[in-house]
């Protein structure tokens, strides 16, 4: 069984109009979201293998924060791929993985996390996510290489205000 955590980055600021959309950092409550998550990750003894995220500032920290909190001791694998790209792109990624990451978490942007949520449940997912919110999906099978449009099991998905 493979498993995958989509992570869409937490909330950024937007009040630094000087800075390009992507060296745009976290806002405060962003700052305090991502950490949460990692806790979580930790409480559910959910670590994942792998943590692949844009390279975008935003996204970046988010990453950063919930390694801090989660106990993942790993490099963060930053992806190019995954600042505006599109589904297929973070698709290809995935499905290129080693078979040795079990657990992958994706952390970067929207529409593409809620794109891809939906594209990859049995049963659609059109959800809403706010920022920091982690999609749990769970693919019957033993190589990421089988990875298939609408194989994947939803799971569940977190918010950071439910954490509080």
């Amino acid at each position: 069984m493979k498993e995958l955590l989509l992570m869409r980055h937490a909330k950024s600021d937007w009040n630094e109009p000087h800075k390009s959309d992507f060296d745009r950092p976290l806002n405060k409550r962003g700052l305090k979201a991502a950490p949460k998550i990692g806790i979580e990750f930790k409480n559910r003894k959910l670590i994942p293998d792998i943590i692949i995220a844009s390279p975008a500032k935003r996204a970046k920290t988010t990453a950063e924060l919930v390694k801090l909190h989660s106990g993942y001791d790993k490099e963060i694998i930053q992806n190019e791929n995954f600042y505006f790209s599109d589904r297929y792109s973070v698709f290809k990624t995935i499905s290129e993985l080693d078979k040795q990451n079990n657990r992958v978490l994706i952390v970067g942007h929207n529409p593409i996390i809620e794109n891809l949520v939906t594209h990859l449940c049995k049963e659609p997912q059109f959800l809403a996510l706010p920022t920091a919110s982690v999609v749990y999906i769970t693919f019957d099978i033993q190589n990421w290489q089988d990875l298939a449009w609408g194989n994947g099991d939803f799971q569940w998905i977190i918010k950071p205000k439910e954490l509080d």
